[in-house]
């Protein structure tokens, strides 16, 4: 299923994607991964492209191994130059299925660079706030109208010694010596004025 339309001012195609899961289901994927690509060129023409979806795929990077689905949702990533969302900073948890004591990540978002730098934040709802019954947790995501933002860094504490205790010794005992030799001259130079 696709949609177009405008996301802060960007022109979009947003499409709704299922991988099935099944025995023998490959193929079917394979197909339906095909005709998202078809329909991409088809459609997109300078618009920002939002893929969401079921993909039941694992990736090795969230879930610790790559299983065949996660492997052509990667593929499909590749060819239509899109950045999956849930491997950026901006995305605020990792599980998007959980149930009966197991959890893992098959749901993903792919966008258009153009469009992943207007991300600002993806939250998935790993602690079910805002279910609605499902072992499916909800994705929301939060776009700037403009990709030109500061992006917050997490930067040291400026008043953190980053040499080691010996070393400040050292520099205080010679800091102090080449001030009062300094000192010194000076006080000299002015009493010879």
């Amino acid at each position: 299923m696709w949609v177009e339309g405008y996301l802060q001012g960007l022109a979009v195609l947003v499409g709704v994607a299922y991988f099935a899961v099944s025995a023998g289901a490959d193929a079917g994927n394979s197909r339906m991964a095909q005709c998202i690509r078809e329909d991409v060129a088809r459609w997109a023409n300078q618009r920002g492209v939002l893929i969401m979806g079921d993909f039941n795929g694992h990736l090795q990077a969230l879930d610790g191994f790559q299983d065949t689905n996660g492997e052509l949702l990667l593929a499909l990533a590749r060819t239509l130059a899109l950045d999956v969302l849930n491997l950026r900073p901006e995305c605020e948890g990792q599980y998007t299925w959980s149930a009966r004591n197991s959890r893992s990540c098959i749901y993903y978002v792919l966008a258009t660079p153009a469009l992943a730098r207007r991300l600002t934040h993806m939250n998935i709802d790993e602690k079910g706030e805002f279910s609605i019954g499902s072992d499916h947790n909800r994705i929301k995501l939060s776009f700037s109208r403009s990709f030109w933002r500061t992006i917050v860094k997490e930067h040291r504490n400026a008043a953190e010694r980053h040499l080691p205790q010996l070393e400040y010794a050292a520099v205080a005992k010679h800091s102090s010596r080449t001030f009062n030799r300094r000192n010194h001259q000076h006080m000299i130079n002015l009493c010879l004025n």
